[in-house]
């Protein structure tokens, strides 16, 4: 059905265009002969749907000049300052109307490029050609001809696989704006682009991008000695809402500017990014860009880089904790129980069903605690009381998983101090919580990648309860590094090497970890 709008849109609108404009066709023909000679267009073979060729036709804005050799002249040499005006206003372009009402062209659709590019392309970029081309499309509002090859090709792959009539009415409102700002009209140096000599062959997508790095030194340090010790010259990225005041950023091989992760645009500035940068690896590390992610992940394999994130729905289950309980269940684990507000037992525990580092959690210990502020919280869940502090000792678990959801190694450490929600002190241990986690939690279905879990556990009876899971890495991981836990060198030999991992309970024992604070100076000109 949205092939058959488009193509009626497309004869309506290029009719519509052809007839309300040919007084504008007229002026440019006059306009062009005076100041460029004949002849008026330009007419090219281009490859169209397939690949098949047809001749496109444009308005001409170069003029004729050969050197003394007779060989053409470079294109930024043969624009002519009324050739350009002409492109920057997209008006040498008008005649394409005539392309898309003959059905060669659509309005909206990868551009057409060279005949000569078409055996250089490699199966990912060949896919531009599953749809017809078009007059303007996706990588002309997404950067147009300042953007790089490879962000053009993955630009016009992810139109083929999200195309709808609702996006292509959008794109050509974006379009309209990105002429008025005369934006992208061409790369550095270049009449347009330079031209496409093909894929190099010996360039892996090796590099590493961590996202929303902020405070966490450590997890870039680690990947860093780790992507040393895997392959030469890879470099370990971050990102962050504003970079100079990250201490990670700092110490990272590069920083990048992104916008918020609620900006509709996040994801397409990771992607281009990630494109742009030679990302072969995403590490997310905060719970609300995570479902963002997860959603585009196909998007994002399709151009060869590997986000580590989980399904969606099993984010979904770990971001809402009422849902997490049900999933600890169907793994035979039991969770605090959830109370209806109605019939509350006390004292009880009150946090906020999508929260995280304990912000907004508080004890209830009677019905005079209930305020009204509380009680109107629609997101406060109220559970059972676990007593952590003389029954019961919070553990974390570190949990990795291979692409197949299987259980790769696991690391339980006892939070010994936390502060702001986050471990300062801690320590490592095997105990009957680590074999049981073995047995119960082999295969999690939907998680990949470092999956942070947390318990109660009690450490004389063996009685434990799962408490949250957060699909990422989490803030005491280096703990769970310096105990043996290689998480970064298994995500670099799986995702990057396609390495098959094998389970490995060979880390250390009762290692204590005590954290302090240290600095990241940063100079004016910095």
């Amino acid at each position: 059905m949205n092939k058959f709008f488009k193509r009626l849109f497309d004869i309506i609108a290029s009719a519509s265009g052809l007839i309300i404009l040919s007084p504008v066709f007229l002026i440019l023909v006059y306009l062009i002969r005076k100041n460029l000679g004949s002849p008026v267009f330009f007419i090219q073979e281009r490859p169209g749907k397939d690949g098949r060729p047809f001749k496109m036709i444009k308005f001409r804005s170069m003029r004729d000049a050969i050197d003394k050799d007779g060989n053409p002249l470079p294109d930024s040499e043969r624009l002519t300052d009324f050739g350009k005006k002409l492109r920057a206003t997209s008006l040498d372009e008008l005649p394409e109307l005539w392309n898309v009402l003959k059905g060669e062209m659509s309005l909206v659709g990868p551009r057409p490029l060279l005949m000569g590019y078409l055996p250089l392309y490699n199966e990912f970029q060949n896919r531009r050609h599953e749809m017809k081309p078009g007059v303007t499309g996706w990588a002309q509002v997404n950067g147009r001809n300042a953007i790089s090859w490879d962000e053009k090709f993955a630009h016009d792959v992810w139109y083929i696989d999200n195309f709808s009539f609702w996006l292509d009415i959008k794109i050509l409102f974006l379009t309209v704006k990105k002429v008025f700002v005369k934006e992208g009209i061409s790369a550095e140096g270049e009449a347009t682009m330079p031209y496409f000599t093909g894929n190099k062959t010996d360039e892996k997508k090796n590099n590493i991008l961590i996202l929303s790095a902020g405070r966490r030194v450590e997890l870039v340090q680690d990947f860093q000695t780790e992507a040393a010790r895997f392959s030469d010259g890879i470099s370990v990225f971050a990102t962050d809402l504003n970079p100079r005041m990250s201490s990670a950023c700092h110490v990272s091989d590069g920083s990048f500017e992104v916008p918020p992760i609620s900006a509709d645009s996040y994801i397409d500035s990771i992607f281009n990014l990630a494109v742009r940068e030679n990302i072969g690896l995403i590490i997310p590390t905060i719970d609300t860009e995570l479902q963002k992610l997860a959603d585009e992940r196909e998007r994002f394999e399709a151009a060869s880089v590997h986000i580590v994130v989980s399904d969606s729905d099993f984010i979904a289950q770990c971001r809402d904790k009422r849902k997490t309980a049900t999933l600890f269940a169907r793994y035979g684990i039991r969770s605090p129980e959830i109370y209806d507000r109605k019939k509350l037992v006390f004292p009880c525990f009150a946090k906020p069903y999508d929260g995280s580092r304990a912000i907004g959690a508080k004890r209830i210990d009677t019905p005079a605690d209930l305020t009204p502020e509380v009680l109107a919280d629609t997101k406060l869940m109220f559970c059972q009381f676990i007593d952590i502090e003389n029954k019961f000792s919070e553990f974390t678990v570190d949990m990795y998983y291979d692409r197949q959801c299987r259980l790769k190694c696991a690391i339980p450490r006892k939070r010994l101090e936390v502060r702001s929600g986050e471990i300062s002190k801690g320590v490592t241990c095997k105990n009957s919580l680590y074999q049981t986690l073995l047995e119960k939690m082999s295969v999690l279905q939907g998680a990949r990648g470092c999956i942070t879990a947390q318990f109660f556990y009690n450490e004389e009876t063996g009685e434990f309860y799962g408490v949250e899971i957060n699909p990422r890495f989490g803030g005491g991981f280096p703990l769970t590094y310096a105990a043996g836990g290689n998480y970064p060198s298994r995500l670099m030999r799986e995702y990057l090497g396609d390495e098959e991992i094998p389970f490995s309970d060979d880390w250390e024992n009762n290692l204590i970890m005590l954290r302090y604070d240290a600095k990241v100076l940063v100079h004016e000109n910095d």
